[in-house]
């Protein structure tokens, strides 16, 4: 198997969930936003590890020789990336996935399975299996910090030391997501290869959906403080209710199992534990 994007924040959760398979994986990066450290961490002769531009087919082919599948993860992620570096977002998002296809099918690989929006290019014939997949409002430890969660995190840290905190928020807070723990999406990325069709696209994330205010006070929650939220202009453009509907997957068997709190919890005791914002910044 090969990942692009493996030491990326969902590419290193699912590099692990392949090797507890007893896969061999080849884990692709060239670590522009993702941390080598997730994959060097990994103690595992299954694990290879690849230093590569995924824009560039020639340093694709060697990689993908001999393969069985290959899982394209490899983005420019983060919402405040979108606004701060759009043409760095396209540029990746358009080549790599040019040179992903091509690469595949010069390589002869039986199995795609892309991130996000490659139904807009057209399927060779020699690839069996195509399969497109959206993870939604994805959370988890080791996330980054150009997402929702982190930010909030961050800024009740630094909001003071008594039990009563003011921070700011984007717009007014009554914004909806449905926030999903990585190792549900992982979960349903396996499910989706293992049981999905072919040349089909996959919503995979929770149903769960809460309010940005009511999400920030759970944090608090955490932190056994209360919060009073100051209202900013929203990004423009941003959409005020973003909620999945996973029925297609979850007739496949899919469930999230991680709720909410707990997956909340996991995370700031991660953060809690590595504070600083690292050096690299489009993390």
């Amino acid at each position: 198997m090969s990942v692009s994007g493996a030491g990326g924040f969902i590419g290193a959760y699912f590099v692990r969930k392949l090797l507890d398979l007893n896969c061999k994986v080849r884990a692709i990066d060239n670590f522009s936003r993702g941390n080598p450290e997730r994959l060097r961490s990994i103690n595992n002769p299954n694990l290879t590890i690849y230093k590569a531009d995924v824009r560039q087919r020639s340093e694709l082919l060697p990689v993908f020789d001999n393969c069985i599948a290959v899982f394209h993860l490899a983005a420019i992620n983060g919402t405040e990336n979108f606004y701060k570096h759009p043409d760095l977002v396209l540029d990746v998002c358009v080549r790599e996935m040019l040179a992903i296809a091509n690469a595949s099918l010069k390589a002869k690989v039986s199995s795609l399975i892309v991130a996000s929006s490659a139904e807009v290019y057209q399927t060779p014939k020699a690839l069996e299996k195509v399969q497109v997949f959206r993870p939604h409002n994805v959370y988890g430890p080791d996330m980054g910090w150009k997402h929702v969660i982190p930010q909030l995190i961050k800024k009740i840290e630094k909001s003071g030391t008594g039990n009563e905190r003011t921070i700011s928020i984007q717009g007014d807070g009554s914004q909806t997501r449905a926030f999903c723990y990585v190792g549900d999406i992982v979960d349903g990325i396996i499910t989706m290869w293992l049981k999905g069709d072919s040349m089909n696209i996959y919503h995979i994330g929770s149903m769960q959906e809460i309010s940005i205010k009511e999400l920030a006070e759970q944090i608090a929650k955490i932190y056994h403080v209360r919060l009073a939220l100051k209202s900013s202009d929203p990004n423009k453009g941003e959409t005020s209710r973003r909620c999945p509907d996973i029925s297609k997957i979850a007739a496949l068997g899919y469930t999230p199992k991680v709720s909410l709190e707990d997956g909340l919890r996991k995370t700031v005791e991660w953060y809690k534990l590595h504070p600083n914002v690292a050096g690299n910044n489009l993390l």
